[in-house]
């Protein structure tokens, strides 16, 4: 015999103090090292391919802290 299935009460998300502060931060910091890279690719002719990897990795890691910020998925 199973037993009886528990209704699961929706929580939000509980955040710590000064996490908007922190994401915040971490936003900026991640736009700017993505602002010097654009650049120093569009002041070379052919970027290494290790610093267009990189920007591309740094877009990704703003698209996430941009969700965590907002809580959007």
């Amino acid at each position: 015999m199973r037993p009886p299935e528990l209704h699961q009460r929706t929580r939000k998300p509980h955040r710590a103090p000064n996490t908007s502060a922190a994401l915040l931060l971490a936003l900026t910091a991640v736009h700017t090292a993505r602002v010097q890279l654009d650049r120093y690719a569009s002041a070379t002719d052919a970027p290494a391919w290790q610093v267009v990897e990189a920007a591309d990795l740094l877009e990704a890691a703003h698209h996430k802290l941009a969700e965590a910020a907002t809580g959007s998925p």
